[in-house]
């Protein structure tokens, strides 16, 4: 029932609203659904023991040369990273690029870019070689445009070459197919081509991008081919003799290129089930070897995915030990560390567990599932009392389901997430061995134990582990987890005959109840702990603005040192608290985006709860998280919490311990602070509670302020003069002969690290060189009160034409900048506060999982009032509107 008032949703608002919310991990789902299902039917005839035995009659030599070829995969990955960096000028020796490039990629090939917070392994490999921000989004464009455009290119070829290779996914002739693949390779690359040639930029809607130089677009065409080939020789080289013999390797490559383009347009992680259901279905012709088509494709992702895997996490948890030892520094000079570049990496060890848990958590079931072969059963009955051997059966279900869940908890890096971790892993070794003496098993599983141990400093938040489990993403990983686990039931147990009584056998030979009882507690057990998680009530306090304890709030503010932490009173923001009330986030709701203000205010060790607090809070409203004028040295934190930056502008710092106006450099600053004071102006410094008729004649100059700008009353991220706001803070007040003639409230913490103003209003008769006068006078003030920095505020949007190669959004903000400066005079802002000499500080907007910034930025214009032109600058805070 509506009430009065309200407007009843329309029905199809609220389907749109639900498409944009779960479309995405919906589509990703069901593709991975059906690509789970294709495969089960292309394997149905053949049984676990068949898959098993081809296995492991793989010749010696095949497994020998699959791992060349994938190192020569991984070399041309290498590849890509060496040629983006020459595209955007950056040179990084060889092997300290071929260590973290390998590490980097190992990480994100084998879990999925979803699972490791949206890019956060590129983002962190890049800045660790040093490179700017500018350049990190350059070179993952650039990275991703060359896989783009060599499989395409590939298997645009490769299909032209052989077209019969997907005849049977398509109702064309091979011809038809021949003469589409054709005409598709001429116009992609002819326009590489031309775009490399006449530096223009290719591209669809808002992505454009430029081909490097032909020489470059030439090589980078050459690693794409070499990526391409020496995949799809891996899994060639695994084979059986039956099915190379059938599809020659020019027909593979462009099954190969087609299937990993469906891997990757499906968004699920590492492509699984998709991938091997475009192998298997190229294969359907020759159905006699389906059953060594899939061991090739097992051993293929071992080797191809796993085996790098592996490796990357031994290089990490050497950077970790090391570390221990003895804490990692970059080197001075040109030279830059292999290892203080793989130090950058090491913060994603706990994303790296959560995939790995999820995994060996998926293993351990599916291994349960396998009947166990008749030896090894000879060998237990006599050792192990069958009750025994029964319990560990049930635990390794429970164990496993376990497994799956935590791995959100890992990811979060919650400490009880990794206790739990470590006495679920120990007690699923023990399980295995009691249950089918599986030592390889048992020892993957010590050894994940074993990585966790020694990042165990990384797991440093109370993030409660009902942290982010309401979400579609968990709920459709575990549909994920149980598609697979039934799928793998049904092909492993499809000779037994099911009946109600199965659950309730118990014999050393009963492999079918086992695997049922396997299957069934694990996906019962890790359901019930989803839902009991996703169900609790949230814990911390809700977000009210009303309600706000206004002493906790300054009390909070002070201990900090960020003076815009000040915005919280003025009372428009909602709040979100830590559980222990140590920490808050102010923001403002509009339209389908909460907009933070800054980062978390309080303690540190809070900041990434309550970045992931606040995530949930919003996807709770169905609306996108963004966190608005983020600083440089807090971006890696965004980032790993699935946050990507777009550049705002830039903020001025002055440093007051070398601030002063001696000197030739600050003669225009020094001639007119002496100038204001020959006429007469003295600058004070006022502190609260502050007078009735100091207020009324305030009044007056701002109402007067904004009557002469045209402009009204801005919030959110700028002051506003409201009596109750400015009680909460000092006031600068410049007079002539005792007549205030320019004010501004002063931004400060206990801490006095960093000051600075919000407000700042003059009257018409103050005279020029007002402003200039209350900020150095106000500068030297505060100097001699013992703090060190001064914010002049952000230049909005500068800085961005120094970025060769900014993004597309930002060049749009860039003209609206530009035009704006009809309204608030940007375009000499950034002149007017060089003149202080200060140090320009990168400003940025994080928004959450890849959304448009520029839909956020239009929320946040919304939220502070008055156009785009409000909503990146506060109020051009420091320029005086005459000079």
């Amino acid at each position: 029932m509506v009430s009065e008032g309200e407007q009843p949703i329309p029905a199809k608002r609220r389907a749109v609203s639900f498409v944009r919310k779960f479309g995405p991990v919906l589509a990703t789902f069901i593709l991975f659904g059906l690509g789970a299902f294709a495969v089960y039917e292309a394997l149905h005839g053949i049984t676990i023991s068949e898959v098993i035995s081809r296995i492991r009659l793989t010749p010696t030599h095949s497994l020998l040369v699959a791992v060349l070829a994938t190192a020569g995969g991984y070399a041309a990955l290498i590849g890509y990273d060496w040629s983006a960096l020459r595209y955007v000028g950056k040179g990084v020796p060889l092997p300290t690029l071929s260590l973290g490039s390998f590490t980097a990629y190992a990480l994100s090939n084998s879990i999925g870019l979803a699972v490791l917070s949206g890019g956060a392994v590129r983002y962190r490999f890049y800045r660790g070689l040093g490179l700017s921000l500018a350049d990190i989004t350059v070179v993952s464009s650039y990275c991703a445009m060359a896989f783009g455009v060599g499989v395409t290119v590939i298997g645009l070829a490769a299909i032209a070459w052989h077209p019969a290779a997907i005849e049977h996914f398509v109702p064309l002739s091979a011809e038809t197919i021949r003469v589409a693949a054709l005409a598709a390779f001429a116009v992609v690359t002819i326009g590489v081509a031309w775009s490399s040639v006449a530096r223009h930029p290719i591209g669809f809607g808002r992505f454009r991008f430029v081909m490097p130089p032909p020489r470059d677009a030439a090589l980078q065409i050459l690693f794409s081919l070499l990526d391409i080939i020496f995949a799809a020789a891996t899994l060639y080289i695994l084979l059986p003799s039956g099915a190379s013999a059938v599809v020659t390797f020019p027909t593979f490559v462009a099954v190969f290129a087609a299937a990993a383009v469906a891997a990757v347009l499906s968004h699920v992680p590492g492509g699984v089930g998709v991938f091997e259901a475009v192998i298997l279905g190229a294969f359907a012709t020759v159905s006699d070897q389906a059953a060594g088509v899939a061991a090739a494709l097992l051993v293929y992702r071992i080797i191809y995915y796993l085996l790098p895997l592996m490796a990357g996490v031994l290089i990490l948890v050497g950077v970790e030990i090391r570390e221990r030892a003895a804490p990692l520094t970059r080197p001075g000079g040109k030279a830059l560390s292999a290892f203080s570049v793989l130090s950058s990496l090491t913060s994603l060890m706990p994303s790296v567990a959560a995939g790995l848990a999820f995994l060996a958590g998926l293993i351990l079931i599916l291994d349960g599932i396998i009947p166990i072969p008749k030896p090894i059963l000879e060998e237990l009955q006599p050792a192990v009392p069958l009750g025994l051997f029964e319990f560990s059966n049930v635990i390794m279900g429970v164990t496993g389901g376990i497994l799956i869940v935590l791995a959100n908890g890992l990811r979060a890096r919650s400490r009880s997430a990794f206790y739990m971790a470590i006495a679920i892993l120990g007690l699923a070794v023990i399980s295995l061995l009691l249950q089918r003496l599986d030592f390889g098993l048992a020892f993957a599983l010590a050894f994940l134990a074993a990585v966790l141990w020694v990042s165990r400093d990384r797991f440093d938040r109370r993030t409660p582990l009902s942290a982010g489990q309401h979400s579609m993403t968990s709920l459709a990983l575990w549909a994920g987890f149980a598609i697979c686990v039934v799928l793998f039931f049904l092909f492993a147990q499809q000779d037994a005959e099911y009946s109600h009584s199965r659950w309730w056998q118990f014999a050393f030979d009963a492999n079918m109840p086992r695997a049922l009882r396997t299957a069934g507690i694990s996906v019962s057990v890790s359901l019930i702990v989803l839902l009991f998680l996703a169900l609790r009530p949230r814990a911390g306090a809700s977000p009210s603005g009303s309600e706000a304890d206004l002493a906790l709030l300054r009390s909070l503010i002070a201990r900090q040192d960020d003076p815009d932490a000040n915005f919280a009173l003025s009372g428009d923001k909602l709040f979100l608290f830590s559980d222990d009330q140590s920490a808050f986030v102010m923001y403002g709701r509009h339209g389908r985006s909460f907009v933070a203000l800054g980062p978390p205010v309080g303690q540190k060790n809070a900041t990434a709860e309550l970045i992931d607090a606040f995530v949930s809070e919003a996807k709770r409203a169905n609306c996108r998280p963004a966190f608005y004028q983020i600083a440089a040295d807090d971006l890696a934190i965004f980032v790993d919490a699935g946050f990507m930056p777009s550049k705002l502008g830039e903020e001025a710092v002055v440093d007051l311990g070398t601030f002063a106006l001696d000197g030739p450099e600050r003669r225009k600053l020094r001639q007119a602070y002496n100038r204001a004071t020959r006429d007469g102006l003295t600058m004070e410094i006022a502190s609260p509670p502050h007078s009735a008729a100091l207020m009324a004649e305030l009044k007056v100059i701002s109402d007067e302020w904004l009557g002469e700008k045209h402009v009204r009353e801005k919030r959110f991220s700028l002051g506003r003069f409201d009596e109750d706001y400015l009680q909460n803070f000092r006031l600068a007040l410049v007079r002539k002969e005792s007549r205030v003639v320019a004010f501004a409230n002063i931004f400060e913490t206990s801490t006095r690290k960093v000051g600075t103003i919000d407000l700042m209003r003059h009257a018409s008769s103050a005279p020029s060189g007002t402003m200039d006068f209350l900020f150095v006078a106000l500068m030297l003030a505060l100097k001699q009160e013992g703090f060190r920095q001064f914010s002049l505020g952000m230049a909005p949007l500068s800085g961005l034409d120094s970025s060769r190669h900014p993004r597309i959004w930002e060049h749009v903000a860039g003209s609206v900048s530009r035009l704006g400066g009809h309204f608030y005079n940007f375009a000499g802002l950034r002149d007017y506060k060089d003149k202080f000499a200060p140090d320009w500080r990168s400003r940025y907007l994080m928004t959450w999982g890849g959304i448009d910034p520029l839909l956020v930025a239009n929320d946040v214009n919304a939220l502070v009032s008055g156009g785009l032109r409000g909503a990146i600058t506060r109020g051009a805070k420091g320029k005086e509107d005459d000079e």
